[in-house]
């Protein structure tokens, strides 16, 4: 996409190639598209994060990934404060974002084995690249900021925590599916507030 962006003179900043990427999804036949409307514009002043999200209708900071983000480090605030706006986008429902976050906390165990055998630092993030080349998980965003907020919150995720957090995304999932009793927005919140909350011994195996 970058590469496109050069030979057709768009003057995309690398953050708005993020931004457009998380925003749209990987999906080379619609990010031409979207690449054609900037070469619409026209000009040389550099198209960044707020005006792709003008254009494509979705704020720098309030994608799906941004949401899974904010559930990762336990941001409980952020992460229930934006489920209306990201709700409120085209394609996006509470059971595409549990699965956004199930798949997601899935790769952060298997970072966080790596990180129990004593894999630090640089070796740590390419065990994690290693391991996600080779199984390859669903959309889950750009990787390389993916990894790197693996590596950083994976001493915040003993294997306790891990399992309450994929057993409540896991009953989120069901709630979503069979029952209307309750609204995406509140499931989803439950989810969240119970992912920051802290249990004892949740650091046992």
């Amino acid at each position: 996409m970058t590469r496109r962006a050069k030979l057709q003179e768009i003057p995309l900043t690398a953050e708005g190639a993020t931004h457009l990427v998380n925003a749209i999804g990987t999906q080379l036949a619609l990010l031409r598209l979207e690449l054609e409307k900037f070469a619409a514009l026209g000009g040389e002043t550099p198209i960044g994060v707020e005006t792709v999200g003008e254009m494509v209708g979705i704020r720098f900071g309030e994608t799906i990934f941004d949401w899974r983000d904010a559930v990762l480090r336990r941001d409980a605030g952020r992460a229930a404060a934006m489920l209306p706006r990201i709700l409120g986008q085209s394609g996006v429902s509470g059971v595409g974002l549990v699965s956004l976050l199930g798949t997601s906390l899935i790769v952060l165990g298997v970072v966080r084995g790596h990180y129990d055998r004593k894999v630090r630092g640089g070796a740590l993030t390419k065990a994690t690249w290693d391991t996600m080349s080779k199984n390859r998980p669903g959309r889950i965003g750009v990787w390389k900021e993916f990894i790197d907020l693996l590596v950083d919150v994976a001493p915040d995720w003993p294997q306790g925590r891990l399992r309450r957090g994929l057993a409540a995304t896991l009953g989120a999932d069901q709630a979503l599916k069979e029952t209307r009793i309750s609204t995406d927005e509140g499931v989803l919140t439950d989810l969240v507030l119970h992912i920051a909350a802290r249990m004892p011994a949740e650091g046992a195996a």
